[in-house]
């Protein structure tokens, strides 16, 4: 038989999860709304701050999917893709938008559990600020001021992040590094503000010649690159030659002045023992090659 202390301890302990279960859903509701505020506060990454509200809303009010949409970019997390019941919010703080929200249910969602979600809801907005804010600005450090292209900074760890996947899934990968040719008699002779709008130009025909998948940049100067996905030798340069001849027949212009320009285009593809420095050491020799070869051609890495 226990001893008597035991058994007044076993009671207790009913008696608190008795108490516990009679507790009131507001007093519920502020204790969650407290643990996800620390957990919002842990993060600054956009995806992470959406699955940890996502996973409460879901837990606490069964929501089966919800959508978060900013400047173009949607987030979709689901527990229940085939939820159809919705109901959405315009995220706003002091007058700066934050985005709209849109959650998905099987049933549809009573006045009590709407305001518990927004009573969650407001849990987020703050830490949805940052995290925008936090995006803009690694946004704007990855891009290049003059020309709005990604930088060399963004095409080093796109680079690294392409190398990995190649290795990982044994796909092709190639990179393309291109030299407008004679830029400093651009500048010399133009100046240097019909250079700069050389260089703007030059990268807006990038973007158009480049697939979705295909990653744009400028490297430095009158150098400008592209990394292609899942894209061998062959294929990188039916697009380098279809960027040079763009390039060839484009009409520069600087205050209705024509700026002739010509590029010249290195090429070279993944090798599984490749390093990030590897691959485009031997772009740029494929490059060097074009240059000293008669300027405004395509070369691809030899062996």
């Amino acid at each position: 038989m226990p001893p008597e202390n035991a058994r007044t301890i076993m009671v207790e302990k009913n008696i608190i999860t008795l108490a516990s279960s009679r507790e009131p859903r507001s007093l519920k509701l502020d204790r969650l709304n407290q643990s996800l505020v620390r957990k919002l506060q842990t993060s600054l990454d956009l995806g992470e701050l959406l699955n940890i509200f996502f996973t409460e809303a879901a837990d606490w009010l069964g929501v089966g999917r919800m959508k978060y949409s900013y400047q173009g970019r949607n987030t979709t997390l689901a527990r229940n893709e085939k939820a159809r019941h919705s109901a959405s919010y315009g995220l706003k703080l002091e007058g700066q938008h934050l985005g709209e929200l849109t959650i998905f249910r099987s049933s549809k969602m009573n006045t009590e559990e709407l305001s518990d979600f927004e009573s969650m809801l407001s849990t987020l907005i703050y830490p949805l600020r940052n995290a925008i804010r936090y995006q803009a600005a690694l946004d704007l450090a990855m891009r290049d001021p003059l020309t709005g292209i990604a930088n060399k900074m963004a095409m080093d760890g796109q680079l690294q992040r392409e190398i990995a996947l190649g290795f990982r899934h044994s796909e092709p990968m190639s990179v393309i590094m291109l030299d407008l040719d004679f830029f400093k008699m651009v500048n010399d002779t133009f100046g240097h503000m019909a250079g700069d709008a050389v260089l703007k130009q030059t990268a807006v025909i990038m973007q158009e010649v480049c697939r979705e998948s295909d990653f744009p940049f400028r490297f430095g100067g009158e150098e400008f690159g592209i990394i292609l996905p899942k894209t061998d030798a062959e294929g990188a340069s039916i697009i380098a030659e279809r960027l040079r001849l763009k390039i060839e027949s484009h009409r520069f212009s600087f205050n209705n002045v024509v700026i002739p320009c010509t590029a010249s285009f290195g090429v070279s593809s993944y090798r599984p023992e490749d390093t990030r420095s590897d691959l485009l050491a031997r772009a740029d020799q494929a490059l060097y090659k074009a240059k000293h070869s008669g300027r405004n051609k395509v070369m691809v890495e030899m062996g």
